[in-house]
């Protein structure tokens, strides 16, 4: 219950609302990261930031791309019933990289429902 509603009240809050969506989000030096979950999903996305020194300018870059921005792009296709790539592109839009195996992982971690 707590971490619905850190999803409907807190920092876990998605530009599009997804019903009985959990969620919990984190920060550290190196990056970012943002876990949610329904009665289907899971998805927990992750960004990394370029580590710089503490008092040598802020944490994190402006990659573009935030783990909880990911995430959402992630639950708006869970949503669709088929996807073309220019959907699956889009999601991924201003990721600067991402390590094969941690795609695999994504895609091979998904639910049919």
């Amino acid at each position: 219950m707590v971490l619905k509603r850190v999803s409907e009240e807190g920092t876990g809050i998605l530009p599009e609302h997804h019903s009985g969506l959990a969620a919990k989000t984190g920060t550290s030096v190196s990056g970012g990261w943002y876990m949610s979950f329904n009665d289907v999903y899971r998805v927990l996305t992750w960004t990394e930031s370029d580590f710089q020194l503490p008092g040598f300018g802020p944490y994190f870059s402006s990659k573009g791309v935030s783990a909880k921005m990911l995430a959402g792009r992630i639950w708006n296709l869970l949503k669709k019933p088929k996807l073309n790539f220019s959907d699956i592109f889009g999601a991924f839009a201003g990721v600067e990289c991402m390590d094969v195996r941690d795609l695999l992982w994504i895609e091979s971690h998904f639910q049919s429902p």
